[in-house]
């Protein structure tokens, strides 16, 4: 879910399934999850202050999944342009 529209840093509509308008949006984030689990060292285990952008595919019953973490939206958008044929605002 994304957690304030003004995180959205650009927005783009691709195709369903042939024919369904969808959108997808990028968003920039600055805390970066941790993995949580007590056995991971402390760098991994706790949240930190990195800026970062990920992907949110909107799909078309208006449900939206996040994609992965990136450190600099130009691989944001590679990955997005890897899976979706994007068109982009």
């Amino acid at each position: 879910m994304i957690p304030n529209e003004r995180n959205v840093v650009k927005s783009g509509t691709w195709i369903y399934d042939g024919s369904v308008l969808c959108t997808v949006k990028i968003i920039r984030a600055q805390i970066l999850p941790g993995s949580g689990d007590y056995e991971d060292p402390p760098e991994e285990r706790d949240d930190r202050d990195a800026e970062h952008y990920r992907p949110v595919y909107c799909g078309p019953n208006g449900d939206e999944s996040l994609g992965g973490y990136f450190f600099s939206l130009q691989d944001c958008v590679a990955s997005v342009e890897s899976l979706i044929a994007v068109e982009w605002n």
